[in-house]
């Protein structure tokens, strides 16, 4: 059945972006981080062409070294990013996307509806940060990473897939 143009679906974007600094959230307007060029375009995460689960949370993360210091050399990045899929799959964290840099790491993570932004950046760093400083002896415990953050979600829905879902799980509370 062919549909009106009137009836296609509209996209659906959502967005919100916070920063963490000293254990203080600032909700920052997206219209002010339109021109935010720390996402890569190779960051950023496809449109969803349909709903598979009732919730799809996604966020890009950056994480800094403490001061801003190169310490992820190539062969602590190597082991940086191991240790990051292990702590993701112990934690069912989904790592879509990492790119790590001698100052700072950039992800972009699926998260569950029961994890929050907060505990899975408590997490991660964390525990990258014993198990680097472990393995590491130049690193030391308290300065790797910088007390503040970066997170913010991402993707993007259709209304059509919306209402679609919003109609099958409303026909299977009758």
């Amino acid at each position: 059945m062919v549909q009106p143009t009137s009836m296609l679906p509209r996209p659906l974007s959502f967005l919100h972006t916070h920063f963490v600094r000293s254990g203080s959230v600032v909700l920052q307007p997206t219209s002010k981080l339109s021109a935010f060029a720390l996402q890569s375009s190779a960051m950023k995460s496809a449109p969803f062409k349909s709903l598979s689960a009732a919730y799809q949370l996604h966020y890009y993360i950056c994480l800094r070294t403490r001061r801003t210091k190169p310490l992820f050399t190539a062969s602590i990045r190597a082991s940086l990013e191991e240790h990051l899929n292990a702590i993701c799959e112990y934690c069912q964290f989904h790592l879509l996307e990492r790119s790590s840099q001698e100052n700072h790491l950039r992800l972009v993570l699926s998260l569950r509806a029961e994890h929050s932004i907060a505990e899975a950046i408590k997490k991660v760093r964390g525990n990258l940060s014993r198990l680097l400083c472990a393995e590491y002896a130049e690193l030391k415990a308290g300065e790797v990473w910088s007390r503040g953050y970066f997170a913010k979600s991402t993707g993007k829905v259709e209304d059509g897939h919306c209402q679609i879902h919003r109609q099958s799980s409303r026909a299977s509370r009758l």
